[in-house]
């Protein structure tokens, strides 16, 4: 192999001091590798069996539905479910930079020293998974109908990936970054572990049915509401760490009117 574990030097970074970090950042992150400078762009295909390098799961997921569908007297339909589950995403193995292992350690004072996942080995619990979906209809006076729908989901998974320079990696490292790279981007929240608030979503539809004509033909007149109660809810953020993280780059559209029709014939 062109390329060895031993081929990789280790290093550690200082996080941010930042209120918003997981323990007000300011902490050390070890567990970092460089590929040694004489090593850098050297690579060989080799054919063997994965197995050789550890266990990787890849993608795993385990989940529960729970549904129902009812009917109220002869015109009123109440339906919904509750979805949730386990989702285990594992790649430990090492082929070559010692890196890609689970364990990095995490020293967040003198004296103190804890260990964490990074990041090989993501985990998303039955929360983060959540969903629960209801819907119904209810007949109006006048023919008219109404309908209900609400769904709550899971928010926007947060992530920080801080973008170190070699100024501050090289006092740990004892040596600039190889093949002349100026920065690394590095995780410094572990995956599946916070997230933006749940969304919450409620949308109406008012409806009345109109016969055309003597036959068969009927035209529908709805009206839609969606997002009734203008949630906010983000959808998407900036990710990487810096004077923009955090920033949504998508939020859920605002309340919604919408007219429309349907000819059957």
């Amino acid at each position: 192999e062109a390329v060895t574990p031993a081929d990789y030097d280790p290093y550690c970074i200082t996080t941010p001091l930042d209120a918003r970090l997981p323990g007000g950042g300011g902490q050390q992150v070890c567990g970092l590798y460089d590929i040694k400078q004489e090593k850098f762009g050297k690579f060989a295909d080799v054919w063997v069996q994965s197995s050789n390098f550890g266990k990787g799961t890849t993608r795993v997921s385990n989940f529960v539905t729970a549904s129902v569908d009812a009917r109220v007297g002869s015109d009123i339909r109440l339906g919904g479910g509750v979805d949730t589950g386990r989702t285990v995403t594992d790649n430990c193995f090492v082929v070559d930079s010692p890196q890609a292992t689970r364990v990095v350690e995490v020293t967040a004072g003198v004296g103190e020293r804890a260990v964490e996942q990074r990041y090989c080995h993501e985990v998303l619990g039955l929360l983060a998974n959540l969903q629960v979906k209801f819907n119904g209809s209810f007949p109006l006076p006048g023919n008219f109908a109404l309908s209900a729908t609400l769904q709550n989901v899971a928010g926007e998974e947060i992530r920080a990936d801080y973008t170190a320079t070699t100024a501050e990696i090289a006092p740990s490292l004892h040596r600039p970054l190889s093949g002349g790279r100026r920065t690394v981007s590095i995780p410094i929240i572990e995956p599946g572990t916070e997230f933006e608030n749940r969304r919450t979503q409620v949308d109406l539809r008012l409806s009345r049915n109109f016969r055309v004509g003597s036959g068969s033909t009927t035209l529908q007149a709805s009206l839609d509401l969606y997002n009734i109660f203008n949630a906010n809810t983000i959808l998407g953020r900036n990710n990487t760490y810096g004077p923009a993280w955090g920033q949504p780059t998508s939020i859920l559209p605002g309340r919604m009117v919408q007219i429309g029709s349907r000819l059957t014939f």
